[in-house]
């Protein structure tokens, strides 16, 4: 393969890539994770809150406070309240790990869809391969999909530890809205893309087919 074969092969394949994981990303976005939700089941223990007030009442003042809250430390070593605040944990537990299997499913699903695309452009490539700039571009980019997949996983664990942290400190819930950057940026690549592959169709393999 000469040089302008080459550089056709390596451009289509890099704008193919990123041309598909933008398309992909825009349409089939990361889940948003609440993990706000789950710590205030048991910040907010309200249930557990009630038993000691019907137990004790509602403190106020000219009410004797030692009895108060003498009171107040029986209802909570009952074993109702213990139960009642271990109930409280396990739900905010079941709670994080739904969470965390939104983002797993997402990492999941986003493999294969890259890993099939890769394929399918691998096949596609192969079959036009007598056009070798415009093949070998399409099989490199098949490549260069099927390898992102690979790093879906590291994706998950390093977005599942953002969005922990973002929640822990209060962080917003993101913008749902459309990306008009990366709308753009796919508008972009594909004009480019099918540029390439025309411009490599006639001036590259078609002129070799030619000669």
């Amino acid at each position: 393969m000469d040089l302008a074969k080459f550089v056709l092969a390596v451009s289509i394949s890099l704008i193919l890539t990123l041309f598909f994981t933008d398309v992909i990303t825009l349409i089939y976005k990361a889940p948003k994770l609440d993990y706000d939700k789950c710590n205030d089941i048991v910040y907010s223990t309200s249930a557990c809150s009630n038993l000691i007030t019907q137990q004790c009442g509602t403190y106020s003042y000219g009410m004797d406070y030692n009895a108060y809250y003498d009171c107040k430390d029986e209802a909570m070593d009952s074993a109702e309240y213990t139960k009642c605040i271990d109930d409280a944990g396990k739900e905010r537990k079941n709670c994080m790990e739904n969470e965390a299997n939104k983002l797993v499913n997402y990492g999941i699903i986003s493999f294969w869809i890259y890993a099939i695309l890769g394929t399918i452009f691998i096949l596609t490539g192969l079959l036009i391969i007598q056009f070798r700039g415009i093949g070998s571009g399409l099989i490199l980019g098949g490549v260069s999909l099927i390898l992102f997949s690979g790093i879906i996983s590291l994706f998950v664990q390093l977005s599942s530890i953002m969005s922990s942290v973002s929640s822990l400190m209060g962080g917003d819930e993101g913008n749902t809205g459309v990306n008009w950057v990366q709308v753009s940026r796919i508008l972009v690549s594909f004009i480019i893309l099918i540029i390439l592959i025309v411009i490599g169709y006639f001036k590259v393999d078609r002129k070799e087919d030619l000669e």
